[in-house]
C-alpha cells in the first residue's frame, strides 16, 4: 500500500514539474514576444535594432512601451541587461539578442549578478592594464630624459 502511495505521489510530482516547465515556456514566449514588440515600437531609425537612447526615449514618451517594460522587468534591469549583452553592433540590440539575454537571465538573478560582476571586473582589469602600459611608457620617457642629459637613473634626483 505504501509503495502504491509513493509511486502515485512521484507520478503526480513529475506531472507537476512538466506542467510548470510548460507554463514557464509559455510565459517566456509571451515575454519574448513583448520584448520584440518593445523593440519595434522603440526603433526610431528602422534598423530593426534598438539603442539604449531609443529605449529610454520610448519608455519616457510611450505609455504602451512603459507598460511592457514595467511588466517584464523594469527599466533599470532592462538597461542593465542591455549593458551585459555582447552585441554584433555595439550600442544596439536586435530582437534576437535581447530575447536571448532575457531568456538566459530571467530565472537566475544570481547568474545575472555574477555575470554583471564578471563584466565589471573585466572592465577594471582592462583599465588597470592601460594604466600599467602608461606607467611603462612614462618610465621609458624618464630613462630617455636621463640619458639625454647624461645622467644615470641610479643617480636620481634629490
Amino acid at each position: 500500500v505504501t509503495a502504491i502511495i509513493v509511486e502515485t505521489s512521484m507520478d503526480g510530482a513529475s506531472k507537476d514539474r512538466e506542467a510548470e516547465q510548460r507554463w514557464k515556456g509559455e510565459e517566456l514566449a509571451k515575454k519574448c514576444e513583448k520584448l520584440s514588440t518593445l523593440i519595434d515600437k522603440s526603433d526610431q531609425d528602422d534598423d530593426h535594432k534598438v539603442s539604449k537612447g531609443e529605449l529610454v526615449l520610448a519608455y519616457e514618451q510611450m505609455d504602451d512601451v512603459r507598460m511592457i517594460v514595467d511588466e517584464i522587468c523594469g527599466i533599470q534591469d532592462l538597461l542593465r541587461l542591455f549593458d551585459l549583452v555582447e552585441s554584433e553592433s555595439p550600442g544596439t540590440l536586435s530582437k534576437e539578442e535581447l530575447n536571448m539575454a532575457y531568456s538566459e537571465f530571467r530565472d537566475d538573478p544570481i547568474k545575472f549578478i555574477c555575470f554583471e560582476s564578471h563584466k565589471a571586473c573585466k572592465k577594471t582589469l582592462q583599465s588597470m592594464t592601460s594604466t600599467l602600459q602608461a606607467v611603462d611608457n612614462m618610465e621609458q620617457k624618464i630613462s630617455e630624459a636621463y640619458a639625454a642629459v647624461g645622467l644615470s637613473e641610479e643617480a636620481g634626483v634629490g
